[in-house]
Parts: C-alpha cells; sequence; structure tokens
C-alpha cells in the first residue's frame, strides 16, 4: 500500500528517478507517509484560516461600497439611479438569499441585517409561493427592506448572489411583471426616505444565510 503510489521514494526504488527529497521542505524524502503527514498539517491550517479568508474577501468586496465618493453630490446628467449611486456609511448591512426544492417544489428566503460592527440587527426566514429562486430573492429584499424602513434605518447596503435581480434594481435590463412590482415597491420606499443600494457578492460571502434558506424549506 505505501509503495503504490508514485512518490519520489517509490520512483527511486525502482530505479525510475534519482532524487527523492520532497520539493516543498527540500529535507526529507517524498514518502507516502511523509506526503500525508505535510498534507494533513497544511489541511488543517487551511481550515483554521478559513474564517480570516472569508472575511477578508467581504471586505474586498464590500469596501467600494463604503467607501465616500467625492463626486457623489454632484449633479446628476440626465436620468440616472440615484439610489445606485449613494457613497458613504451605511446604516445596515443586509445580507439575502432563496432557496428552492426540486421535488416538491418548494421555495423560501432569508434575510439578515447587520450593522458595521457586525452587530445583528434583525434577521428572519419564511417559505414563499414563488416559483423561482430569484423570485423567492426578490421577496426577501422587498421584506428586509420594509422592516428596516420600519426600525428607523435609511441607508441600507443590500446584497445577494442574484445577477439578475442586482442587473433589475441597478436598471441594467428589462424587468418582467414581478420585477416591476419590486422596483414599485423599492420607489415607494424611496420617497419615504430610504436610500438602498444593492450589491451582487459570490454565494460563499453570504455564508450561513444560504445554508439557512435552505432548512427553511
Amino acid at each position: 500500500m505505501q509503495d503504490s503510489l508514485p512518490t519520489f521514494l517509490a520512483l527511486k526504488n525502482r530505479g525510475i528517478s534519482h532524487h527523492s527529497t520532497y520539493p516543498f521542505c527540500n529535507e526529507e524524502e517524498e514518502s507516502t507517509s511523509h506526503l500525508f503527514t505535510v498534507l494533513s498539517l497544511e489541511l488543517a491550517g487551511m481550515v483554521l484560516l478559513l474564517p480570516f479568508i472569508l472575511q477578508t474577501l467581504t471586505i474586498l468586496v464590500f469596501k467600494e461600497a463604503f467607501e465616500t465618493k467625492k463626486n457623489h453630490d454632484r449633479p446628476d446628467k440626465g436620468i440616472q439611479s440615484n439610489h445606485q449611486n449613494i457613497g458613504g456609511c451605511w446604516d445596515l448591512i443586509i445580507k439575502i438569499a432563496g432557496a428552492r426544492t426540486a421535488r416538491p417544489k418548494r421555495t423560501s428566503f432569508v434575510y439578515e441585517a447587520s450593522n458595521l460592527q457586525g452587530r445583528i440587527m434583525f434577521s428572519g426566514c419564511a417559505s414563499s409561493g414563488a416559483s423561482t429562486v430569484t423570485a423567492a430573492t426578490q421577496e426577501a429584499l422587498v421584506v428586509s427592506a420594509v422592516k428596516a424602513k420600519s426600525l428607523g434605518f435609511c441607508r441600507i447596503l443590500i446584497s445577494c448572489c442574484s445577477k439578475s435581480l442586482v442587473s433589475v434594481c441597478i436598471l441594467q435590463c428589462s424587468p418582467n411583471w414581478q420585477q416591476i412590482t419590486l422596483l414599485s415597491d423599492l420607489v415607494y420606499l424611496q420617497q419615504r426616505g430610504l436610500c438602498y443600494k444593492t450589491l451582487f457578492v459570490p454565494r460563499v460571502i453570504l455564508g450561513s444565510v444560504c445554508n439557512t434558506a435552505k432548512f427553511a424549506l
């Protein structure tokens, strides 16, 4: 079993190779036991560093959204989507996600709102009558935005892993009838003082929110 893997030591013993030193440490021979010992330590190190890696990715993804833009207060030229051009500090970061099962066809959504210090201010999950994950995520967007406004938060950053939903919110594509309803709800909230921005992020950034959406089914 130990000689079945083509390690440098095994190849040297078979006369195929003339060296057997493990190239990543240059100290010991690359045997099966040494190889798996090193791999185990490397994997353990990756597991310990994973939370810090995800935190760094989150900071990098949200960095641009948090930066204050000096040209933010300049007069707009033409018709623009003002709610997508807001710089400065946000009151809340809201993560939203949807999920769907194949059999039976059920959907659910989850939202989690936290302040800039990372404290969770409110969260929620519910089953949905939507037929797609995007539509369920749309429900999460509206419900969480209404909840934030009712609690007095007026500047919110909404992150989700649905590119199509973000494209609709920033007016980069033509909405369907369901998305027109979404835009109408957001305009209503805007007229009452809500400022928001939608941001696409990978599922790994949303983390437990996506997993919770699956358990809510």
